[in-house]
């Protein structure tokens, strides 16, 4: 399967995804919100997004892009900080995991 540039290249995929925002639902958006999706988008692109294509191939595992997400310290967005997550909203989850679907359905899963 040939890959495109949206596959390979983090700025491309960054640049398209960035089109698909609407800035009327941008402006409900928290600054808080706005940051884990610009972080998400960002590590998406840069290390989910290029294997999305060979996990749906082999039929693997997301192991690697899970790494990298928490990694950014996007795994514990809606637990409290006492334990260990980001206290952020259940809005901000949901930028985050509508990202990762983008991305890379497996990772999402």
């Amino acid at each position: 399967m040939e890959r495109s540039a949206l596959d390979t290249d983090p700025e491309a995929y960054k640049a398209v995804h960035g089109l698909l925002d609407e800035p009327s639902a941008d402006a409900l958006l928290t600054g808080r919100e706005l940051e884990v999706r610009t972080l998400t988008r960002d590590v998406v692109a840069r290390e989910v997004a290029p294997r999305a294509a060979t996990l749906d191939e082999t039929r693997g595992f997301a192991g690697e892009s899970v790494q990298a997400l928490a990694r950014a310290g996007l795994v514990g967005l809606i637990f409290p900080r006492r334990l260990g997550g980001t206290g952020d909203t259940h809005v901000a989850y949901a930028v985050a995991m509508e990202e990762i679907t983008a991305g890379c359905a497996a990772t999402a899963s």
